[in-house]
């Protein structure tokens, strides 16, 4: 049937490799009904012939086993089901709220070039793979609701998936087009063709791996492989591209991996085959669209994203950046940003634009670092702490700033680098902890100090060696003297300590580059590269007007938003619309004075079908810092609105609203400040209790 993703599941490889469920945690089964002949128990079984049936519409099936991390569930040999899915964690059930992987952006590099497959089908009772947020429980409870026949159950399986290192080899002959059925001909006795019996059908698959790391197929693949000739497993080959293709397989074969080439690397093969229903799936349409074709994607200036090995990339206007990666080699996928501004003018510094300072007994040279022009400032004579030092910020004190930079030392195991505002010529807090600064211990990726009047800071591993740091400080004007300038030091110090008793040895040094200050901002952003002025990265604009996935008559719009601006006239704004305001279901963060009434309120609104407004007001103050979890559900007479796990209220309305498209009011999500960290539509109206866990609540 197809794969389903829970929000929050965590994935080491990329969604193209191949999952597979085998094993099994459950060990007992009840049901709150079952028709004659189908009991609970039956779902115990791996046989696809025996089979839970409730004996009305609205029982479940519990299933239990002892209490352990689990993050996947799979269902086979069904017909007919729509289940509702809940997990028991600290003794209360919680619901599965899962959806199709193939929503995702791919996380293939050459995205925009690449062709992806949309099927439509009809269902074919296949095997359902949920992939969940990882936690400890112990029981699953299936609930089935339906009208006419009633649904059967045959395989309920729980555990932790097997996730391939490594995407298929080469060509595969997906299991839901490939039959493998067994005919008898009939024959007349004079030779006349009579037609001919099915006498065995199932659908056959054959996977192909290669350039495995050894450890990894010692590790891993040798307790699923001994597993294969006794027990059946569920797989799901390409989750991202084809999420439908997950089957129940069986498999006589005794894989052998096989070194694969001077290196350290391992090959292994496996057929199987699948569990087949007896239906076959009605392939509507099998076309190859492009992302182009897929989305309307717009951007005003060139970005910058982190290539797989590291570097920084840059990418021109109106081209999308489809996959930024984690440093880690892990890729993130499609990078979507708000508008920024670098106010450091020279942020790739080089001995010739003397943007830098450095402190005497020191030597400055050009280098490059993740594919950008660096400076590497080097101690040659003598000992003690290394300094490059900006003396002009262009920024404004009373502000809230993110201060970034990409740097490599020396000797990673045994130096740290303290970042930090520093005043005229470093004079103001030089020594002390009572300044804005942050030690970073390159040896174990970690922030190991920071000063107290610095705010968070971070530090994450591009490549090897390489690091980016994040400094973030809320500035208040009794601290002006910090808009002089930052500087970098590279000492054995890991606490507060001393500068001026920082030693590091002759021939020490540190590289930095990629220098950026945005201000007034809730988070950092991509690298913004200058070469002499300030430059504003322009907005991502990613847009898929809704068509059939879209279900106008009843849904949930749920988002965790910010509301950042201290402007007191225009509110933030994000929801479904028509592309105007007459017809609209908004989430609307309203400072005082804005439309609507609500004082610094956050507050929901819908323009219904006959443009009469509608408006739910919270209490939650909209400026407060921080973000908020706001949901607001509708169906055809009325809507819901939630905000972080309280149920704000209730209003009617005339129609729902005839909307196209996820927007802003004026055009952009998040307008005048408002920063949306997550954003999902619901094809489903949730209940008051959905919406409460859903915010936040219990």
């Amino acid at each position: 049937m197809s794969v389903l993703m829970e929000p929050g599941h965590v994935t080491e490889y990329p969604l193209n490799h191949a999952r597979i469920l085998y094993g099994n945690a459950i060990t007992a089964a009840t049901a709150t009904g079952a028709r004659a002949k189908f009991p609970a128990s039956a779902a115990l079984t791996e046989t696809t012939y025996e089979r839970w049936s409730p004996a009305e519409s609205g029982d479940s099936i519990t299933l239990t086993f002892p209490s352990q991390n689990i993050n996947a569930i799979a269902l086979a040999a069904h017909s007919e089901l729509q289940p509702t899915i809940e997990v028991r964690h600290n003794g209360a059930f919680i619901d599965v709220t899962a959806y199709p992987t193939n929503d995702d952006p791919s996380l293939i590099s050459d995205f925009t070039t690449d062709t992806h497959q949309l099927l439509n089908y009809s269902p074919d009772n296949q095997a359902i793979l949920f992939l969940l947020k990882p936690r400890r429980v112990d029981a699953i409870r299936i609930t089935v609701t339906y009208s006419g026949t009633a649904p059967t159950l045959g395989v309920v399986r729980a555990g932790n998936v097997l996730e391939m290192t490594r995407p298929f080899y080469q060509g595969h002959n997906p299991a839901i087009l490939a039959a493998d059925n067994t005919l008898r001909p009939n024959v007349s006795e004079s030779g006349e063709w009579l037609g001919a019996s099915l006498i065995r059908q199932g659908r056959s698959v054959k996977m192909d791996w290669k350039n495995i790391a050894s450890s990894w197929i010692r590790e891993k693949w040798t307790p699923f492989s001994k597993t294969i000739k006794t027990s059946p497993f569920i797989i799901a080959w390409n989750a991202k591209k084809f999420s439908t293709d997950v089957f129940y397989c069986s498999s006589s074969d005794t894989p052998m991996p096989t070194h694969s080439g001077p290196r350290d690397l391992m090959s292994v093969s496996l057929s199987a085959r699948g569990y087949s229903d007896g239906t076959e799936p009605e392939v509507l349409n099998l076309a190859a669209s492009t992302f182009d074709e897929m989305f309307t994607f717009t951007r005003a200036s060139a970005a910058t994203i982190i290539d797989i090995d590291g570097t920084l990339r840059e990418v021109g206007v109106d081209v999308p950046r489809l996959v930024e990666y984690d440093g880690a080699g892990g890729a993130l996928g499609l990078l979507i940003e708000e508008q920024r501004t670098n106010v450091i003018t020279r942020s790739q510094p080089t001995v010739a634009d003397n943007y830098w300072q450095a402190l005497t007994d020191t030597t400055l040279s050009d280098v490059t670092l993740a594919g950008l022009p660096a400076l590497r400032v080097t101690r040659d004579t003598g000992t003690g702490g290394l300094q490059a030092l900006i003396t002009n910020t262009q920024g404004n004190p009373n502000n809230v700033c993110f201060r970034t930079m990409i740097v490599r030392v020396s000797d990673p195991a045994n130096q740290h680098l303290k970042l930090r505002i520093a005043g005229d010529s470093g004079s103001a807090y030089y020594p002390d902890d009572n300044s804005f600064h942050a030690t970073f211990d390159l040896s174990s990726k970690t922030v190991v100090h920071t000063g107290s009047r610095a705010g968070t800071a971070e530090i994450k591993e591009l490549s090897v060696g390489v690091f980016k740091l994040t400094l973030h400080q809320t500035f208040t004007s009794s601290a002006a003297f910090v808009a002089a300038g930052w500087e970098f030091r590279l000492s054995d110090q890991s606490d507060a300590g001393d500068y001026n008793t920082s030693q590091v040895p002759q021939g020490s040094w540190f590289e930095f580059t990629a220098c950026q200050r945005e201000e007034l901002v809730g988070f950092p952003t991509s690298y913004i590269p200058t070469a002499g002025t300030q430059v504003t990265r322009a907005a991502d604009n990613c847009v898929r007007v809704l068509g059939d996935e879209f279900n106008p008559e009843e849904g949930t719009l749920y988002a965790e938003a910010q509301y950042l601006n201290s402007n007191t006239t225009t509110g933030g704004t994000y929801g479904l619309t028509d592309g105007t305001s007459s017809q609209r279901m908004l989430v609307v963060f309203e400072p005082s004075g804005a439309a609507g009434g609500s004082s610094d309120f956050i507050t929901a609104i819908i323009t219904d079908a006959n443009s009469v407004a509608a408006t739910i007001p919270s209490s939650v103050n909209a400026v407060a810092s921080g973000f908020h979890k706001v949901a607001i559900s509708y169906n055809s007479t009325s809507f819901t609105f939630a905000v972080d796990g309280v149920i704000v209220g209730t209003a009617s309305h005339a129609g729902v609203p005839t909307v196209d498209r996820i927007d802003g009011q004026g055009g952009t999500i998040g307008n005048n400040g408002t920063l949306t960290k997550d954003l999902y539509l619901f094809p489903t109206a949730l209940s008051d209790a959905e919406l409460t866990t859903l915010t936040g609540g219990t």
